[in-house]
């Protein structure tokens, strides 16, 4: 399904048809929030392979950070240089480390020599380090230290989050493969907008019964080549994100 056709099911199984412009052509007037707000809550309940993938990040010269969007995890950043045909990994660590090794200010970085990055963390940019004033980054971001000293390219392999839905014709993994998933997660998001606890309830039990049935599918994957069961126990458990799943 698409998400016209999500929004056009989701609509007919709540009846909020004042949520759509109209009950013809079904143009979002307010179901898409829902919709979008379920589909994030299914890929912040299940971690499986579908998140797993790669991404490239250009560094300018003498740049330090760049934002990550939809980014849940950061498994391993590889700086690629290619002038000599190189890649090196970087080392993880704290955005206190970094100040330790390079300074708290921005004003210091003045007398840090500029080089190829060896070191990453992640952490959010404040403009202003006053209490009152202090202004937030709404984004991710991933420092690398030290500064470059000419464009690299580097490699970040980790876990993101499904794209947003954002018109029409737009297509996601839940919607393609797990429909009456996210619808079921776009109605329990509108049940918990009415603060209805008895229905949100039954809602999000049906929403853990059909994930719990999509990670047994996982797992029986993984199994595929194995000589032996192993962490059998998943069988039983809900499904919990940042949990180790593969075999």
């Amino acid at each position: 399904m698409n998400l016209l056709s999500v929004r056009t099911n989701f609509i007919k199984q709540t009846g909020r048809y004042d949520l759509v412009v109209d009950a013809t052509s079904y143009q979002d007037n307010g179901a898409d929030y829902y919709i979008q707000a379920g589909q994030r809550m299914l890929d912040r309940m299940l971690e499986f392979p579908k998140d797993e993938g790669e991404m490239s990040i250009s560094l300018a010269t003498g740049a330090i950070s760049t934002t990550l969007t939809n980014v849940f995890s950061v498994r391993e950043i590889a700086c690629v240089d290619t002038q000599d045909g190189t890649i090196k990994y970087l080392d993880r660590k704290s955005i206190m480390e970094l100040r330790e090794d390079y300074g708290d200010l921005v004003s210091n970085l003045a007398n840090v020599t500029a080089a190829e990055p060896n070191a990453w963390a992640l952490g959010w940019l404040r403009t202003n380090v006053s209490n009152t004033t202090a202004t937030e980054s709404g984004y991710k971001k991933l420092f690398t230290m030290p500064p470059t000293d000419r464009t690299y390219t580097l490699r970040l392999r980790g876990l993101f989050g499904t794209p947003s839905l954002a018109n029409d014709t737009s297509v996601s993994y839940w919607s393609i493969e797990h429909p009456e998933i996210l619808i079921s997660a776009a109605m329990y998001r509108l049940e918990v907008a009415y603060r209805n606890f008895e229905g949100s309830r039954a809602i999000l039990e049906d929403v853990k019964m059909m994930v719990l049935e999509l990670d047994n599918q996982v797992v029986e994957q993984g199994q595929v080549g194995q000589d032996q069961l192993r962490d059998s126990h998943r069988f039983i458990l809900r499904p919990i994100r940042n949990q180790d799943r593969y075999l």
